[in-house]
C-alpha cells in the first residue's frame, strides 16, 4: 500500500493538471458508441454520468476483457452492463500525490475529478507522469508489470554502460554481457 498522502506534497494540485474536457455518456449508451467515441477522440475512458454525477466508468480495458473476450454484442448491450461502479473520485484542490495514492491502491489509471459532487474533469496516470515522473513507481498496475520490468532492465543496462565507461568490467565480461 502507498503511504498516506499527507506525508508528501508535490506542489501540484489535481485541478491544475486535470483535463476539464472530460468525455462522458449516459448509462443507456450502447457499448459500440462508447468504443467509437474513445477511438475518435483517442482517449482511454468514458465517464458514465447521471445528472452530472459520476455513476461509473468504462475503459479500453473493460472493452477488451468484458466485451471482446466474452463475445458480447457491443451493438446491443449498454455501457451500464459493463461499466465499473463504485468509482473512486478526487477533488480538484487535492495534491496529485493523493491522486497517485488512490490510483495505485485501487489499480486504476483514470480518476474522475468532482467538485460539490459533480464531474468537473478527469486525471490520468499519463497526466501525472508528465508532470511528476518520479511518482510512476507508486502506480501499481498489474498490466504495467512489463513496463516496470523494461524500466528495470533499462536501468540495469545504464549501470552496465557506466561500468564499461569507467573501466570497471573486464573485456571478457563485456563480451559475455556480464
Amino acid at each position: 500500500l502507498v503511504a498516506p498522502y499527507s506525508f508528501m506534497n508535490t506542489g501540484y494540485l489535481v485541478g491544475e493538471i486535470m483535463s476539464s474536457e472530460v468525455v462522458s455518456a449516459s448509462p443507456e449508451t450502447k457499448i459500440i458508441e462508447a468504443a467509437k467515441i474513445m477511438a475518435d477522440k483517442k482517449i482511454g475512458s468514458v465517464v458514465v454520468v447521471i445528472f452530472s454525477k459520476v455513476a461509473g466508468i468504462i475503459t479500453e480495458q473493460d472493452l477488451t476483457r468484458k466485451v471482446l473476450a466474452k463475445g458480447i454484442d457491443a451493438k446491443e448491450k449498454t455501457i451500464e452492463e459493463i461499466m465499473s461502479k463504485n468509482i473512486q473520485t478526487i477533488e480538484p484542490e487535492k495534491d496529485i500525490y493523493e491522486a497517485v495514492s488512490l490510483m495505485g491502491n485501487n489499480e486504476i489509471k483514470h480518476l474522475p475529478v468532482v467538485s460539490d459532487g459533480k464531474l468537473v474533469g478527469i486525471i490520468t496516470a499519463k497526466d501525472i507522469i508528465k508532470i511528476e515522473p518520479g511518482l510512476i513507481d507508486l502506480l501499481n498496475f498489474k498490466s504495467s508489470e512489463n513496463s516496470r520490468r523494461l524500466k528495470d532492465e533499462k536501468d540495469s543496462n545504464k549501470d552496465e554502460d557506466f561500468a564499461k565507461e569507467e573501466g570497471l568490467m573486464f573485456d571478457e565480461e563485456m563480451e559475455n554481457g556480464a
